[in-house]
């Protein structure tokens, strides 16, 4: 069954990697590993979840929906500078990769007929992202980066059992996203045209 009226709560996350630049082209690529940490989830189903024998009917608002999920990503992101402004540089940027969406135990309030959790599941999804951001030169080899990522985590969702040994439809959670805003710091190690990254990002 798919969920509708989604509402997620916020949360953290965080990453590092490494990457190889240019800066004579501006061009610049990195992989990084990042954690999402859980993030509650609201909503209802798109249809009755349960109908009883008699009247009156149930609604999809009558089973109120409630589960949280947990990501991890790996994704491959390229970038391009756009000119050095008295040591501030824009970038924009676009990353794909893979997310590890981890959905906890699925459970409903509102309908005293839903007493039993439906279980979670794990799901690995494609994952793509769309940044744009800046950098602002702290010494010769560090840049302090400010950015904002679109990241499109794919897909989650429960298994069909229940605690109860029943079997359920599955919960499905698609177009699983997030709206980040970073802080993170990029470190050169290398010779002028490509460089190693630290980056740990915070929200």
């Amino acid at each position: 069954s798919d969920v509708k009226t989604l509402n997620f709560d916020n949360g953290w996350f965080g990453e590092v990697g490494a990457g190889c630049g240019s800066g004579s082209r501006g061009l610049r690529g990195e992989l990084m590993f990042g954690v999402h940490g859980s993030r509650k989830i609201d909503g209802e189903p798109a249809t009755a979840w349960y109908i009883p024998a008699g009247p009156p009917p149930v609604t999809p608002e009558d089973d109120p929906l409630h589960t949280s999920v947990k990501s991890y990503t790996m994704m491959f992101n390229a970038y391009k500078d756009l000119g050095n402004y008295g040591g501030i540089t824009p970038y924009v940027g676009a990353g794909i990769g893979a997310s590890y969406n981890m959905t906890e135990d699925v459970y409903f309030t509102g309908n005293p007929a839903l007493v039993n959790r439906i279980h979670g599941d794990n799901d690995l999804s494609f994952a793509w992202a769309l940044m744009a951001g800046v950098g602002y030169q702290v010494s010769d080899r560090a840049i302090l980066d400010f950015g904002y990522r679109y990241l499109d985590l794919g897909s989650a969702g429960s298994q069909n059992g229940d605690s109860a040994a029943n079997w359920n439809p599955r919960v499905n959670i698609d177009d699983l996203t997030s709206h980040e805003f970073k802080v993170g710091l990029r470190y050169h190690f290398g010779s002028a045209d490509c460089c190693a990254q630290q980056y740990a990002p915070m929200k």
